[in-house]
């Protein structure tokens, strides 16, 4: 640690820190923090279905327009495995679950 004195009574300390170590935490941000960032930032495509009565979560796609052009296909596939009364989104979201069955979702307190 070095300390300079600026005024009496008042100095500033700081630690000398190799550019390695900095060079690490770096790294060490990027590999950890960046793949969380891009799956918050990535887009889904959200399926409501009544029957039965599901949400199904579609991606992740980078771009709006990818996850947009994407939704016909997720669509066709419900409309042959004969789900009903489909409501489609799409947003910018991190799903815990990919299938959620809504008919077992707790109601909030």
């Amino acid at each position: 640690m070095t300390s300079q004195t600026l005024a009496p009574n008042l100095s500033l300390s700081y630690i000398s820190v190799s550019s390695q170590v900095v060079d690490d935490k770096k790294e060490q941000w990027f590999t950890s923090e960046i793949p969380r960032l891009v799956q918050t930032l990535s887009w889904w495509v959200i399926i409501h279905t009544t029957t039965p009565n599901y949400t199904y979560y579609f991606g992740p796609f980078t771009t709006l327009e990818e996850a947009h052009d994407a939704q016909f296909g997720y669509i066709e596939d419900l409309y042959h495995e004969n789900a009903q009364g489909l409501k489609t989104f799409i947003k910018q979201c991190q799903p815990s679950r990919l299938t959620i069955c809504n008919d077992r979702v707790t109601p909030e307190k």
